[in-house]
């Protein structure tokens, strides 16, 4: 977070200052801020009445700043922390924020007709105490920072001033005198300077003219205005744009020269030395600007805030450094005046775990990366341990989990960062690379300014990993650093363009022939299958017989067995009529006993007839029995829909025929409950497979249980039958 918006002095309220070593109470304070946050919201269509600010809004207003003031002097980082996270939450509840950016855009558009600053000079306390308030809550807080965005009355107002004040700020050889211009200007560009540090307020920013309204000051006199409004256009400025900044090549050497100055006379009170390293850094993302950046002189600059002990400058300076470190590697190890290796090898062993690890990261991009390619393109991998990597900025989680879960369902070996990939060591990362077959890039503008998965995707390209790239942000076309990994493969558009299950097969379809060229094997790859039901994703998934390679089937034999099976049918056919035609039960008849369940050491001739008894009987199965049939023996949970849904529509006719091509043709077979019925895993298939071999025996005690039944019953009515002759 920016530190730029603690207030150096509070001049609106003077005789209210605290020493550093006073204690704050922390109680009264968060009393005090919610009895002033009341307050305004009490007022705020008060905001302006008779040509001013009401006075209990104002008096409000400058207690709330002053409360911030003690919030901010507390020495106890527990205290401070927790009051912080108090006027936050109570911003928010009260809207105070809404309320600030509303009334100053009213004032900001009362300024026509009126001198530097073009604002009625009773409106110039209240709007300085609301930006003060402004720029402290955007400092502390994205939220707050985000409200402030969406505001898009209030930034277009803001930076229609800024363009309109710019003669006055630049050539008035009297703006000395009009300090209260100089001061709103100042804030102004502190306030945007901290939400556009935020990308996810970034184009809302762009849409209010913010980059145009700024580069005139560029040229300002005031060393701070320069630096912030440099930093804010860093911010806002895409890579195709980057020249806006490259053209000021003198600017940059002229305000790195300032900064190396103010920190010779130790006069950077009013720029904390962390913010002068972000701003740093902010200047040098720009992928054609780090060269520019680094020959002006920003690396011994950063040194020297490491080495002052501030650990919240150390962070801000290290994460410059290996910003900056990507292109620039030769010069930091060649260069020994600037002590890079040397001060990153002591801040590796720092008590603070973000300056160790950004410093081990910093030194394996500097140092190892070479040497590290080097040693993997010579290196055979064992492929016990290959797997697909998904590369991906934390943003994305939410898709990117879908398609790890996607690929893992269609028995693809996938590898992915679970936690944030800020904690995740150089080592861990390289060695992912190093076991991946396939890296895929989930790209967004997120993706393209994080050092981390920068790291990633140069070490994946220099080592000569396949790279498949997925678009993750609708509108952001790859550029800089890393346009031009991935600006000649074949992308796959995952920004809401299409139906995810979609594109998610075309990825699977792209990594299965991808392996299948690894491996030198020729395939037809299959046609993917979509369901999108309850947000599952299916594709084709290979034989655990196949290994991952596919064979082509070829035509002849499949008319063959075409052929065949029609035939069985006829055959069928004709059994069925001669059965029905031998089969008539008349009235009174007694009925056989049934066979006997088939016993271990039967002959094949027992075997053969019971097997023919048991298609038989299963032929005339009613759909009562077929359903209990496959709910006890096949149906899951977790089977398909689609193939539950083909299974319930069998009859007994057909449960018969898929015995006897188990028996006869089990390749037709397995063809079959394929094609016809969909099974594409392996559990549908044995389980299937394995319930027809005790079919038999289930249908012999189904039809036993009957004949009993029927042969009871006709007995029954025959004795009955006869008692009755007898009585009469």
């Amino acid at each position: 977070m920016s530190a730029l918006g603690e207030s150096r002095d509070d001049a609106i309220h003077e005789d209210s200052k605290r020493t550093s070593h006073e204690p704050v109470d922390c109680i009264k304070t968060i009393d005090s801020v919610k009895t002033s946050l009341k307050v305004i919201k009490e007022n705020k269509n008060k905001g302006i009445k008779d040509g001013c600010v009401t006075k209990q809004f104002q008096d409000a207003a400058l207690l709330l700043n002053e409360c911030i003031s003690n919030i901010t002097k507390t020495e106890s980082s527990s205290e401070k922390s927790n009051m912080l996270r108090q006027l936050i939450k109570l911003s928010q509840e009260y809207q105070t924020v809404e309320i600030y950016c509303k009334i100053c855009a009213d004032i900001l558009e009362t300024g026509e007709g009126f001198g530097y600053p073009r604002i009625n000079t009773e409106y110039i306390k209240p709007l300085l105490t609301m930006f003060e308030f402004l720029v402290h809550c955007s400092s502390v807080s994205e939220k707050l920072g985000e409200v402030i965005s969406r505001d898009k009355d209030f930034l277009i107002k803001a930076t229609k001033e800024l363009e309109d004040w710019k003669d006055f700020h630049l050539k008035d050889k009297h703006m000395k005198s009009k300090e209260e211009g100089v001061k709103i200007v100042e804030l102004l560009c502190r306030l945007l300077h901290n939400i556009s540090m935020f990308e996810g307020n970034v184009p809302n920013i762009r849409g209010s003219n913010c980059i145009g309204a700024m580069k005139p000051y560029l040229e300002s006199e005031n060393n701070i205005i320069r630096l912030l409004c440099l930093a804010t256009i860093a911010d806002l400025l895409e890579e195709s744009e980057s020249g806006t900044l490259e053209r000021k090549s003198e600017s940059i050497k002229d305000l790195l020269s300032t900064i190396s100055k103010v920190m010779d006379d130790g006069s950077y009170g009013d720029c904390p030395l962390k913010e002068i390293a972000r701003i740093i850094r902010q200047v040098g993302r720009n992928y054609n600007n780090k060269r520019l950046v680094v020959q002006h002189g920003a690396i011994p600059l950063l040194v020297r805030i490491t080495e002052d002990g501030n650990i919240e400058g150390q962070r801000e300076a290290v994460y410059a450094i290996w910003g900056l470190s990507f292109d620039n590697r030769t010069e930091m190890i060649d260069n020994k005046e600037w002590k890079v290796i040397s001060t990153l090898e002591r801040l590796s062993k720092s008590p603070d775990k973000n300056v160790k690890l950004l410093s081990i990261k910093a030194l394996w991009t500097i140092s190892n990366y070479q040497n590290r390619c080097g040693e993997q393109n010579n290196k055979v991998t064992g492929s016990a341990n290959r797997h697909i990597l998904i590369s991906h900025n934390w943003g994305n989680q939410p898709v990117v989990k879908q398609i790890y879960d996607g690929l893992k369902m269609n028995c693809i070996s996938v590898w992915m960062h679970v936690h944030n990939i800020q904690g995740a060591t150089a080592e861990a990362m390289t060695d992912a690379v190093d076991q991946a077959d396939i890296v895929l890039i989930c790209h967004s503008y997120k993706y393209k300014n994080s050092y981390n998965c920068r790291a990633e995707t140069e070490y994946a390209h220099q080592t000569g990993k396949k790279i498949i790239p997925l678009k993750m942000e609708c509108g952001y076309e790859a550029d800089g650093w890393l346009g031009s990994i991935i600006e000649n493969n074949l992308q796959y558009d995952f920004s809401g363009k299409d139906p995810l299950e979609k594109t998610v097969n075309q990825v699977i379809a792209a990594i299965q022939k991808e392996l299948n060229r690894k491996n030198g094997v020729v395939v037809d790859l299959p046609k993917p299958i979509i369901q999108s039901e309850h947000g599952v994703i299916i594709s084709k998934r290979p034989s655990s017989h196949s290994s991952g390679k596919t064979k082509e089937i070829p035509v002849l034999p499949i008319c063959l067995s075409l052929f065949f099976i029609l035939f069985l049918l006829l055959c069928l056919l004709i059994n069925l009529a001669c059965f029905n035609s031998s089969n008539t039960v008349w009235p009174y008849k007694e009925c056989e006993p049934a066979l006997p369940k088939p016993q271990p050491g039967m002959s094949d001739e027992n075997s053969k007839a019971n097997l023919t008894n048991g298609i038989d009987s299963v032929m005339n199965w009613t759909l009562s029995q077929v359903e209990e049939w496959l709910n006890n023996k096949i149906l899951r949970k977790d089977m398909f829909l689609s193939t539950q849904r083909q299974l319930k529509t069998l009859r007994g006719k057909d449960i018969a025929f898929l015995k006897l091509l188990v028996n006869e043709c089990p390749t037709t077979f397995y063809q079959t409950i394929r094609e016809q019925l969909g099974m594409k895993d392996i559990q549908s298939m044995s389980d299937f497979r394995f319930a027809f071999e005790n079919i038999d025996t289930t249908v012999i005690d189904t039809d036993l249980h009957s004949t009993t039944k029927q042969f009871t019953s006709t007995s029954t009515r025959t004795v009955e039958t006869t008692k009755v002759r007898l009585t009469i």
